[in-house]
């Protein structure tokens, strides 16, 4: 476990390592290509389970920033292969001897997670880089069991409204408002027994960076300035990351939450 540079946690852990995304601006397949094999293939290592019981100060704990945890394949441990769920099992025994850390976990597949109830001191956000994916990933992020969920918008490769998410596939037309996720009204639900937009689920955080490494896309100004006024609206905190270069210093927190000064 390793302090990071990254600017919203305090330490990077990775008892997981690689991710199938083959997402053409991954820093980790960059990194992995340098000093790994190239393969990126998902990997267990449980030798760095017991790493954050080391570290007494409270802090927060970005978990897999080298792997995406909730990807929809199988993990490699040693000549053999082992299940997500028994990796979670394990991570969770950790948290569980850790209470004054926060743990914090990102993904590309929010569906992943809707099996697990996540303890208070954790965090839970998926990833989403344009409307489509905003669309695609951030209703089912709303199904996770975790008191503090979070969007990353990064890399920011389009513009994005999170005033208006179209529900993917069984559940379109409906659409859901930025407000209903902060739990100020119920905009729509699925159906009678499936209460996914009720109040007590709703974002708790926004994140917004910038694509980096070769070839990098800057984002338009139209894009972040849109996303942190619908945020803004919402009463949503924002932190934009310092690779955005943007004009003033936002770097908020959940609510209750202090900074990593």
């Amino acid at each position: 476990m390793n302090k990071t540079k990254i600017e919203w946690t305090d330490y990077v852990w990775n008892p997981v390592r690689g991710c199938l995304h083959n997402c053409p601006y991954c820093y980790g397949k960059r990194i992995d290509r340098r000093f790994g094999d190239g393969s990126f293939t998902p990997t267990f290592h449980p030798e760095r389970l017991q790493e954050p019981l080391k570290v007494k100060k409270p802090s927060r704990i970005f978990v897999g920033s080298m792997a995406d945890l909730f990807g929809n394949w199988g993990w490699k441990m040693g000549p053999g292969s082992i299940t997500r769920d028994y990796i979670m099992y394990c991570i969770f025994e950790t948290m569980e001897q850790c209470p004054h850390h926060t743990f914090i976990f990102l993904t590309k597949n929010p569906k992943g997670m809707q099996s697990f109830d996540f303890p208070d001191n954790c965090w839970c956000g998926t990833s989403v880089e344009n409307q489509e994916k905003a669309d695609e990933r951030i209703p089912e992020l709303l199904r996770v069991k975790c008191k503090t969920l979070f969007v990353s918008y990064e890399p920011a490769l389009g513009p994005i409204d999170l005033t208006d998410i179209t529900l993917p596939g069984e559940y379109q037309p409906r659409h859901i408002m930025l407000p209903s996720l902060n739990g100020y009204k119920i905009n729509a639900l699925i159906d009678d027994d499936d209460h996914l937009y009720q109040s007590n689920r709703h974002l708790s955080w926004l994140i917004i960076g910038a694509q980096t490494g070769p070839g990098a896309i800057k984002p338009h100004h139209a894009w972040i300035s849109g996303a942190i006024n619908q945020a803004g609206n919402a009463n949503i905190p924002v932190f934009v990351k310092d690779n955005v270069n943007w004009f003033s210093k936002i770097q908020e927190w959940p609510e209750g939450v202090k900074s990593c000064e």
